[in-house]
């Protein structure tokens, strides 16, 4: 058996659009959201004893990056190490590699590379877990890394890759990284951790592919509920449970 949660594109810091419309109460709400989320989300894996915590990309906004982000993520990243829970992520489009992220993180956080890569672990249940993916380089990545990524084929446990990218069918103009998921499923993998699309999807179901969408709406063009996902199971059936943590939700009314 194994528990994890999957989350992407937390986007701490990100400006809000929308700002002169509002109050200044509103928008100092607005201001922490996505904090408040990510709280929400570690509060989530603390209760839920999970094994790992999965974040494909995206944390920062490049452009808009603070100190206070950073202190606060590996504030939380310390909150899971003091009960041995690991997290691995990779960096997208908005936060790559090259923006020199200065703080140091905690020793139970693994970083992916510019290059594919695999991490290996074992759950509290003994369960062998192999995580691949990479990091954005620089804040584009028109190239096509998937050939790069291994096959399970030949290797016991559970795999799991990681990818900041946009699915072929996907109807944006951001498009990072794209594939098809034929380009997944020959990979032979038990789990796609997604992110780069804000809206919450599931693309397959066997193996399970899914988007977990951002964290938090960031304007009135990411209505409903945002969160994370609750992964459980084991090899032969992994299920995805999606938990609401968003600290403001924007509905048209």
């Amino acid at each position: 058996m194994v528990k994890f949660i999957h989350c992407a594109d937390l986007h701490l810091d990100s400006p809000f659009k929308s700002r002169d419309y509002l109050s200044q109460p509103i928008f100092e709400d607005i201001q922490k959201s996505a904090y408040e989320s990510f709280k929400k989300i570690v509060d989530l894996a603390l209760a839920e004893e999970i094994d790992f915590m999965i974040i494909s990309g995206d944390l920062f906004d490049q452009q808009n990056r603070t100190l206070r982000a950073e202190v606060f993520l590996k504030e939380q990243f310390e909150r899971l190490e003091r009960e041995q829970i690991f997290i691995y992520l990779c960096h997208g489009n908005h936060d790559p590699l090259s923006s020199n992220i200065a703080t140091v993180w905690p020793d139970n956080v693994s970083v992916f590379s510019e290059n594919v890569e695999t991490y290996q672990t074992i759950t509290k249940n003994g369960e062998e877990i192999y995580l691949h993916g990479f990091s954005y380089q620089n804040d584009a990545s028109y190239e096509n890394k998937l050939d790069e990524y291994p096959t399970s084929q030949g290797y016991k446990g559970i795999h799991i890759g990681i990818l900041h990218g946009t699915y072929s069918k996907t109807s944006t103009n951001d498009r990072y990284t794209e594939f098809r998921l034929e380009d997944l499923n020959n990979k032979l993998y038990h789990y796609w951790a997604l992110g780069h699309i804000h809206e919450r999807q599931q693309l397959s179901d066997m193996p399970q592919i899914h988007y977990p969408g951002n964290i938090q709406g960031r304007h009135f063009k990411e209505l409903g509920e945002k969160g994370c996902l609750l992964v459980e199971g084991d090899n032969l059936n992994l299920d995805a449970k999606f938990v609401p943590t968003q600290f403001i939700r924007f509905e048209k009314a």
